[in-house]
């Protein structure tokens, strides 16, 4: 029996994670259309574009990221099937930037994916996100997953990785540390990415065979 296909919204797709899980879902046989929003282009669009089936790929640019009619216009009559949101700054960028991008971006773009009827938003954030922290980015980052988890959405799947033994033109100092120390959590870029891939296939291949299913943090 043929797996079914799936399309998909990205937001967040020039990060270090994004960009490899817009070429794991371009390159995957599971995916059929891949949308992309971003405010600006990077060559690996261009390798996947011209790649066999590079069409499948759609390079949706705005300088407003979270523009809904601009992504509505691209995708037409498509139906989107999973949004990802790979978002993340960082707080040294400012407070008010920060939690935008890492909270109302993010919480938006689920109710987003609500109005298109998606049947999957998959996000990542932090190991160690907690509401009641006293460090801001990780307070952050747990009411975002408390937002996301009210969401009235089929599934909403939280993924938290340790720190980042790679992030291609973004290192970041507290990252670089945690990745010297023995027990902490880490993961590569590329490994985190084709995981948030799967996943989704996973989960939704679940939904599409009729079994109940409820949102989880994994």
């Amino acid at each position: 029996m043929e797996s079914k296909k799936y399309n998909c919204l990205i937001y967040g797709a020039t990060g270090a994670t994004g960009r490899m899980v817009t070429k794991h879902c371009k390159q995957s046989d599971r995916w059929d259309q891949v949308f992309i929003i971003v405010r600006r282009s990077l060559p690996i669009y261009d390798e996947l574009k011209a790649a066999p089936n590079g069409d499948s790929l759609h390079v949706i640019m705005s300088e407003d990221i979270m523009d809904e009619d601009k992504v509505l216009e691209a995708k037409g009559s498509t139906q989107i099937h999973c949004v990802f949101n790979l978002l993340g700054s960082r707080v040294g960028r400012g407070k008010e930037l920060f939690i935008q991008i890492d909270k109302t971006f993010v919480v938006q773009s689920c109710v987003f994916a609500q109005k298109l009827n998606a049947l999957l938003f998959s996000h990542i954030t932090s190991e160690g996100s907690n509401k009641d922290s006293w460090f801001l980015n990780m307070r952050v980052k747990g009411e975002c997953e408390e937002e996301l988890m009210k969401a009235e959405m089929k599934l909403v799947s939280i993924l938290r990785p340790g720190a980042f033994l790679d992030r291609e033109n973004d290192q970041r100092c507290g990252e670089k540390m945690s990745s010297c120390i023995p027990f902490m959590p880490k993961i590569k870029a590329d490994d985190l990415a084709k995981a948030t891939m799967l996943n989704a296939v996973k989960r939704m291949d679940v939904i599409s065979s009729g079994q109940p299913i409820e949102g989880e943090t994994s």
